[in-house]
């Protein structure tokens, strides 16, 4: 199929629709789309595989970037529909085979992109799948720990290539970082009840303009409202005693609703030494 598409598009850019569907690669609207007849025998146990996934952009910008995606667990009303969606994509990973990535073209959104990607995980607590895309993709299959919870040796800093490009968001390795944190932490603000995973971020403690490892010690799961709280040095944590720590002057923890003393009941801690180097540059910041 990615061949036909190929010879009729070479770039795989702005493709109709109706081509797309004509050799069953897309169910139109349909976010994830599974053909039980074309990828029949392909397990043991005769399942249906997922044959594409449209992405919307409807969820954080974070969730796509030229190497990964997140893609969210449908969430209708459909609920069988739902459950068979996120079996085929499972399958689709089990089975070793890549699966068509289609996004609305950003030249016309009536027409489409197309991508190629592998299904590398996914997090049954936070209803996402991460996906690799492009060319990507044959790196991070040849890389079989990628979503290991064995992690390797701590290291706070690393030099990205083209730095200068990292003090954007949506970085390549962004989605990738936001699932190995979500994770890790699970899908709730570390320091409220906020636990709507459209509404929550992947934070750096030693953030990737100062060279912060995208390793996920070096992060936490806040809330939109509590990320721009902490980037702005409204409050820490303390290296020792893992308390939230305010400036002198506030605001407060009221003031910001935040609603736990400490990061104590996380079911996993950030690395000690990005909690310290946090806490330095805070009262640095600070002025203490």
């Amino acid at each position: 199929m990615f061949n036909k598409i190929v010879q009729a598009y070479p770039t795989c850019r702005n493709i109709p629709p109706s081509f797309l569907r004509s050799l069953r690669v897309s169910g139109g609207q349909q976010g994830i789309y599974f053909d039980k007849a074309s990828t029949s025998g392909i397990l043991a146990v005769n399942e249906s595989i997922t044959v594409s996934i449209l992405h919307t952009g409807h969820h954080c910008p974070d969730d796509f970037s030229d190497s990964y995606l997140l893609y969210h667990y449908p969430d209708t009303r459909r609920r069988g529909l739902d459950e068979a969606e996120i079996r085929a994509t499972k399958n689709a990973y089990n089975a070793n085979i890549p699966i068509f990535v289609i996004t609305y073209s950003q030249e016309n959104p009536e027409l489409r992109d197309v991508f190629l990607g592998f299904v590398e995980g996914w997090d049954d607590a936070s209803k996402v799948f991460l996906i690799s895309i492009g060319s990507h993709w044959i790196d991070s299959r040849e890389t079989p720990d990628l979503l290991s919870e064995e992690l390797p040796p701590f290291q706070l800093t690393t030099q990205r290539q083209g730095q200068e490009s990292t003090f954007s968001r949506n970085r390549n390795d962004q989605p990738l970082f936001r699932f190995r944190v979500f994770q890790r932490y699970g899908p709730k603000c570390a320091v409220c009840s906020v636990d709507r995973i459209e509404m929550l971020q992947a934070a750096h403690l030693r953030p990737v303009s100062r060279y912060g490892s995208d390793d996920p010690r070096n992060g936490l799961v806040l809330c939109a409202n509590h990320h721009l709280a902490f980037d702005a040095n409204l409050f820490t944590f303390d290296d020792s005693s893992l308390k939230v720590v305010y400036r002198p002057q506030g605001p407060y923890a009221n003031d910001l609703q935040i609603t736990v003393s400490s990061l104590k009941w996380l079911p996993k801690r950030p690395h000690q030494k990005a909690l310290a180097w946090r806490y330095r540059y805070w009262k640095r910041m600070v002025g203490l």
